[in-house]
């Protein structure tokens, strides 16, 4: 056996496995807020001050929309946990931005990058508001021997997906834009690793649209969690799809925000090329239909050949108004991740030197680039922490650069108020010296 090549390989994808685990459960435990966005350090116009009573409050009302299985935790209270459901279900849940923090405190270390003390973060209560029927649909055989999805099923759909369109009007009424922002996280979140996350992105956006959080079994952990989350990505593909048209069915959303991270870029990429397949066979424009303003994947976990396919072989990018992709050679979890699947590169770590070698398919990549004018692959050169994979809320840049594409919806370059550097067809630079005083 120890001179079988077999068993060395085996062995070489069970550290690269354990590894990866490693990094990416090591960074867990207490939550603080997100470091302040360079465009807000030291800045009076975030606008704060202008948001009305029920958005001035330092505990978030999150919707969430989730096919965790549902359980009780250590404390006995409702909670979700890695577990699949065969249904899924929506909610509110609460986030807190510092218990012994006042609004005003809070604004204070929203505009500074020197605070006095951390703003530690907590879950309040997660309330479970209804529950979509179980999936896949019963079958029945009528009485003319047809086999038919349960009518029933149907029904049961609606009357839930009435509730949620209820609650969903209820922010909507109150949000200042008329836009839902959808986070989808990515390997290894709990279910309150990622309501922070959204929580703290909605508060520095300038809390101007609805967040939901879509959050999807993961968080397993162990030597087997990899395995199971990349598998439960799959899973929950269905119930995406579902969620999406729902939200895409509702005329009182203008726009649709889109920020996946990790594993999450590849759940989202399969649920909308299965819905744009859908929608064009049944003579619909996708891009009208679905009205996704911004897709952002940071730090995306994906086989760069296999995203080839999906952005110009099946042309997803087309029916996008526009699509941003963070990456960084930092990124030590998506550089492991390429040793473990034998990638020629991810596209999490790929960056403008990768486009210029001499090799046939990145010279192909690169000509697609210059025919996608509404793509942007932006390099991230900044600082990070040691795992580099969190990047995108705990670098002040690129938490910048992501503010003014969903808030003000500036294009890439400093002389559309977006001061990041070119560096190829549709490719650009971020760095630590990002900064732009707002008005």
């Amino acid at each position: 056996m120890q001179n079988n090549p077999k068993f060395f390989f085996l062995l070489y994808r069970m550290l690269m496995v354990a590894i990866i685990v490693l990094l990416v459960t090591a960074c867990s435990g207490t939550r603080y807020l997100m470091p302040t966005p360079y465009i807000y350090d030291g800045n009076k116009s975030a606008g704060f001050e202008t948001l009305s009573l029920p958005l001035r409050t330092k505990s978030i009302d999150l919707l969430y929309v989730t096919d965790r299985k549902p359980e009780t935790n250590a404390g006995k209270t409702f909670a979700y946990g890695y577990k699949r459901s065969l249904s899924m279900a929506f909610g509110s849940v609460t986030v807190i931005l510092g218990m012994d923090t006042n609004w005003n405190q809070l604004i204070k270390a929203s505009q500074t990058s020197n605070r006095h003390r951390k703003i530690k973060l907590n879950i309040g209560n997660v309330i479970e508001q209804g529950r979509y029927p179980y999936t896949p649909y019963p079958l029945l055989k009528d009485e003319d021997g047809l086999v038919r999805q349960d009518p029933a099923a149907f029904i049961s759909f609606d009357t839930t997906n009435s509730k949620f369109q209820a609650e969903l009007n209820r922010r909507l009424a109150i949000a200042p834009k008329k836009e839902v922002f959808i986070y989808i996280h990515g390997y290894n979140n709990s279910f309150t690793t990622a309501a922070y996350t959204l929580s703290e992105l909605w508060h520095f956006s300038g809390r101007e649209t609805v967040p939901i959080l879509y959050t999807w079994p993961a968080g397993r952990g162990g030597f087997s969690g990899y395995g199971y989350d990349r598998e439960s990505g799959e899973f929950t593909i269905f119930h995406l799809k579902q969620f999406l048209q729902s939200l895409a069915a509702n005329p009182k959303i203008e726009k649709l925000h889109i920020l996946a991270h990790s594993r999450g870029t590849d759940v989202i990429l399969s649920a909308l090329r299965e819905l744009f397949i859908e929608a064009i066979a049944l003579g619909n424009d996708p891009h009208s239909f679905y009205r996704i303003a911004n897709l952002i994947l940071a730090a995306p976990d994906l086989d760069i050949e296999v995203v080839s396919q999906r952005l110009t072989a099946e042309r997803i990018s087309l029916n996008i108004e526009n699509m941003t992709i963070y990456t960084s050679s930092q990124d030590r979890a998506i550089r492991l991740s390429g040793l473990l699947f034998d990638s020629i590169s991810r596209m999490g770590t790929l960056v403008t030197n990768d486009l210029n070698r001499k090799n046939e398919f990145f010279r192909l990549m690169a000509g697609q680039l210059m025919s996608l004018n509404n793509v942007n692959f932006i390099e991230m050169r900044g600082k990070t922490d040691f795992f580099g994979h969190g990047y995108f809320y705990n670098n002040p840049a690129v938490s910048s650069d992501l503010i003014m594409q969903l808030r003000y919806g500036a294009a890439p370059g400093k002389e559309y108020d977006r001061p990041i550097k070119p560096s190829g067809p549709n490719s650009w630079v971020i760095a630590d010296d990002y900064y732009i005083k707002l008005e």
